[in-house]
């Protein structure tokens, strides 16, 4: 796949996502700190296989910022694809996945990056952390990975956008509510 059909697929996914149109959810995407202090990300699928994730600055509920400006995205090759994948945030190609851009350091713009993991055909999607910034990640701890508060369908107003876990309870979350 060419760089420029990945940027086209994941600036689809994102004004998919900022329209309210929703792919059907497959699993989750997190980032964690390891033992030596780097930031991964982790996708976990259930049943489908996702053909990579994308970085990005979602819309500004209040309209500042508009662009959905795209960190990068990540393709996740055959050889590695999997119900669970994981690779360096920052950095070249590792294990099969390739940035389409790689970061040098987690992006500066204000609180509000977003992660989202897809299919090309726009079949299946796993969430990940929004609304989250550097500082955020900052705080992550060796084996925490940070996540979206998914807590079902009751009103989630007053709960904070996204959640640390362990790396063993990201990998243990319960793919029951996957009915695909």
């Amino acid at each position: 796949m060419t760089s420029r059909w990945r940027m086209v697929v994941a600036l689809a996914v994102v004004a998919l996502v900022a329209a309210g149109c929703s792919v059907p959810r497959d699993g989750w995407v997190g980032i964690g700190r390891v033992a030596d202090g780097r930031l991964w990300v982790y996708l976990r699928t259930c049943h489908h296989l996702l053909d990579g994730a994308s970085l990005y600055w979602p819309d500004d509920p209040n309209g500042a910022n508009s662009n959905n400006e795209l960190f990068t995205d990540w393709s996740i090759t055959a050889p590695v694809r999997g119900l669970k994948v994981a690779w360096p945030l920052l950095g070249p190609v590792v294990n099969g996945v390739v940035p389409t851009t790689p970061l040098e350091s987690v992006p500066a713009k204000p609180k509000n990056m977003a992660i989202y993991g897809w299919t090309e055909d726009s079949s299946f999607s796993a969430d990940g952390p929004y609304e989250f910034d550097a500082d955020d990640l900052d705080a992550l701890k060796p084996g925490q990975v940070l996540i979206a508060n998914d807590l079902g369908p009751s009103d989630t107003s007053d709960m904070p956008p996204n959640k640390v876990v362990t790396l063993a309870q990201f990998n243990a979350l319960d793919c029951a509510q996957f009915d695909n």
